[in-house]
């Protein structure tokens, strides 16, 4: 079996830690804001494409200038302070970070 975070598909991104990054489209084209494939997540990260592609780190206490409730539990960011951060900045949220965001954020709940 091949180790996913060795592997390297075209227009793929990856944290500084060398996880590879969620992403629902092959070529990100405008900046997008997902979580590493991992199980537990110490932050967000911003892929910024173009001719000089960057990925970035939002910690999840940036979220709070966003959202008046409670942004995170333990590895886990709330879902709507997600979607109000990427609103507030025209970012996207990568649907399926905000779909393995959102079940976690269930799972840690109850």
């Amino acid at each position: 079996m091949t180790d996913p975070s060795t592997t390297r598909m075209p227009g793929s991104y990856h944290s500084a830690r060398g996880i590879p990054l969620v992403q629902s489209v092959e070529h990100v084209v405008v900046p997008t804001l997902t979580v590493e494939y991992y199980l537990k997540w110490y932050s967000l990260h911003l892929i910024r494409p173009g001719e000089d592609p960057a990925v970035s780190q939002v910690f999840f206490h940036h979220l709070e200038d966003y959202f008046s409730g409670t942004c995170f539990r333990d590895h886990v960011p709330n879902p709507d302070a997600v979607r109000a951060f990427t609103d507030a900045h025209g970012y996207v949220f990568d649907g399926l970070a905000e779909e393995l965001i959102m079940g976690r954020w269930v799972l840690e709940s109850s």
